[in-house]
């Protein structure tokens, strides 16, 4: 991959060292959220597999998870590189966790708030709070995992 940047290596990205991986970025979906927080924190365009320089984006992130052609049921993925004119070449995904054997009424809560969360006005909610919204594809498969726990 090849990068650009415009002050990448500006006094605020000081401030996200912590927050940086061993390759020098602030991984796309992980800490996205924790960059577009910071106006003037400047990011660097990275090459993809379709050859584009892409800025890291919500859209692009949704655009890479909508590239892939599998999804497994334990909903784990690799989302790096992966095609597409607009797909953000170095994406991640942030997951949720918690026990199966929840009490019922706890257990009813985190379904409760999840279903939200992967609903049409969850997802429509999401990008106001930094996060990129999910395919259709993902969030259906997800849907059904909290299906299943819910019962």
């Amino acid at each position: 991959m090849l990068f650009r940047s415009e002050g990448v290596a500006d006094a605020e990205a000081g401030l996200v060292l912590d927050r940086i991986d061993r390759r020098g970025h602030i991984d796309a979906c992980g800490e996205l959220s924790f960059a577009l927080e910071k106006k003037n924190l400047k990011s660097a365009t990275i090459q993809n597999a379709a050859g584009k320089f892409i800025e890291p984006t919500l859209d692009a992130v949704t655009a890479a998870a909508g590239a892939l052609k599998e999804i497994p049921d334990d909903l784990v993925v690799n989302l790096t590189n992966l095609p597409g004119d607009s797909s953000y070449p170095i994406c991640g995904t942030v997951w949720a966790v918690f026990k199966k054997d929840l009490k019922a009424d706890k257990m009813a809560a985190v379904v409760k708030a999840f279903t939200w969360a992967l609903s049409d006005d969850g997802q429509k909610a999401a990008p106001a709070e930094n996060y990129a919204r999910l395919p259709d594809a993902i969030a259906g498969k997800a849907k059904t995992i909290l299906g299943a726990l819910g019962k």
